[in-house]
């Protein structure tokens, strides 16, 4: 294996430094799940018990899948695609296994167009908050703003390829022009911002009724439900199964801890996701508004609340913090598409990074339609939005996550894995991980796939009715 596989190139491109490698993960990692699940999720399945899963979860789960892609992405220093493909053929294992560098990629793609998409609707709030537009509206008003915004192709399209092309512009600038001064501002701003909203919170919303939303332990509310949704949040919020992590352990340098450089992303990930959604929840307590999910939350329930509590300069925060947070993901997953995309056909940073775009762009129009002129063509009850969002995030994404598991946790030998982790198989944090691969993160993930795909619906139906029978 060690001939086969070189964990330095002598043209790679490195990170300047660990932390920049850090701040630019963590922002990626950072997108709109952390803005819009965590006050529903919390509120339904039991506030502290709901917590409480996710953050096991996280490090039993999330943490060790997260070290594995940037051991991927280290050792052979490509795209996803090739990372993938060179270990599997190093190491004699079947090469089906190179599918998961290509679902990855696919999956990122999806998420890319139906984000953009979103995310422009976030530039166009935006714009209209700080001009005054949104100040004073009751939420039947900013209900009808998005329905006309959605509705129209026209502006939906302007949006979104405005979007595209700051994400582009920022890809075909590089990793040390582009992605790690973008990272910086993206991410200390996004920090501000959700300190501004704070500390407005704690002065006009209820600030008390928030930790005590988060505080109580209901293991009853949680259910079998609650626990599946606390796995996948886990998973999703730290960007895992995109191929993200891969293309940027790509880019560090031999001698960084990839176990202090996952447990740095996964605080500052959770940081931010208790800090902005205890300061949402307190708006949204201190109105008397539902804490629901989605893109009601966040196109109308949050700026209603945030013009009663605190007028219309706080909704202008608010969505530009949106932006804030879906570029820098946005970048993320750009970025290795066109690493891909140079490999595979050799053009420049800025060739592949306008392919990218494009084919993005194009892919986008399926969730710009679902909501204005193909809104009533819907297969099995789901609008093409909806099936973009659940084939991607619900099943590729886990599912992607659950064969790096295998792959690393079962068939490949340690001796193998161990150039790209730095340090022996003998290594106490080495087996425990390994561990955490085959058992805890892989049942985990199992039964995301399980719940994505309605086994466990039918499960309940059926016994539901054997009992009524």
């Amino acid at each position: 294996m060690s001939e086969n596989i070189v964990d330095s190139q002598p043209n790679a491109v490195y990170w300047s430094s660990p932390r920049a490698c850090l701040i630019v993960a963590s922002a990626a990692a950072i997108g709109l799940g952390n803005v819009w699940r965590l006050p529903g999720i919390a509120e339904a399945y039991g506030g502290a018990a709901f917590l409480i899963v996710y953050a096991l979860a996280l490090l039993l789960m999330g943490i060790p899948v997260l070290v594995a892609e940037l051991v991927l992405g280290r050792r052979v220093r490509g795209s996803v695609v090739s990372s993938i493909g060179r270990w599997v053929s190093a190491s004699g294992q079947n090469r089906l296994w190179k599918a998961m560098g290509y679902m990855a990629l696919a999956g990122s793609a999806i998420v890319l167009s139906y984000y953009s998409v979103i995310a422009g609707w976030s530039v166009a709030y935006t714009i209209r908050a700080g001009a005054g537009v949104l100040e004073g509206l009751e939420r039947s008003g900013l209900r009808e703003q998005f329905i006309n915004l959605a509705g129209d192709a026209e502006k939906g399209l302007g949006w979104h390829t405005i979007f595209l092309c700051c994400t582009t512009f920022v890809v075909a600038m590089g990793v040390r022009e582009g992605l790690e001064p973008a990272g910086k501002v993206l991410l200390t701003g996004a920090f501000v911002i959700v300190g501004l909203l704070l500390a407005a919170a704690a002065a006009d919303g209820d600030l008390p009724g928030a930790v005590a939303h988060f505080t109580r332990v209901d293991f009853a509310a949680l259910g079998w439900r609650g626990a599946i949704e606390a796995i996948y949040q886990a998973f999703f919020s730290l960007s895992l199964g995109f191929g993200v992590m891969v293309a940027f352990g790509a880019y560090l340098q031999r001698e960084t801890s990839l176990f202090g450089m996952a447990m740095g992303i996964t605080v500052v990930d959770t940081l931010f996701t208790v800090l902005v959604g205890t300061a949402m929840t307190a708006l949204l307590l201190a109105g008397d508004f539902p804490l629901n999910s989605g893109l009601q939350l966040v196109f109308e329930v949050l700026p209603t609340a945030l013009n009663d509590s605190l007028g219309g300069w706080a909704s202008t925060l608010f969505f530009l913090m949106l932006i804030l947070i879906t570029l820098s993901t946005a970048v993320a997953l750009m970025e290795l598409m066109v690493v891909w995309v140079i490999e595979r056909w050799g053009l420049s940073r800025l060739a592949a990074a306008m392919v990218c775009a494009v084919s993005v762009w194009g892919l986008g129009l399926g969730t710009l339609l679902s909501f204005n002129l193909l809104a009533d063509w819907t297969w099995l009850g789901r609008t093409m939005f909806d099936w973009l969002a659940l084939v991607s995030g619900r099943v590729i994404l886990p599912l992607v996550g659950l064969l790096i598991c295998v792959f690393m946790g079962r068939f490949l030998p340690a001796e193998a894995i161990i150039g790209g982790w730095i340090g022996s198989t003998d290594d106490l944090r080495f087996r425990v991980w390994r561990f955490l691969l085959r058992y805890p993160a892989r049942i985990g993930l199992i039964l995301v796939i399980l719940n994505s795909v309605g086994v466990f619906e039918f499960a309940d139906w059926l016994w539901g009715s054997a009992r009524a029978g």
